[in-house]
């Protein structure tokens, strides 16, 4: 497994913390989904 770092402006940050605090998923794991889901696309 690697690491990557992204760089969020205060409103993706204020958007991914509400999505992590409604699913109860860490930051990384929405990262990793979102990344997968446009992956995909």
């Amino acid at each position: 497994m690697s690491t990557l770092t992204v760089r969020l402006t205060e409103g993706e940050e204020r958007d991914l913390q509400w999505v992590c605090t409604q699913t109860g998923k860490t930051k990384s794991e929405v990262g990793r989904e979102l990344l997968a889901e446009s992956l995909r696309s």
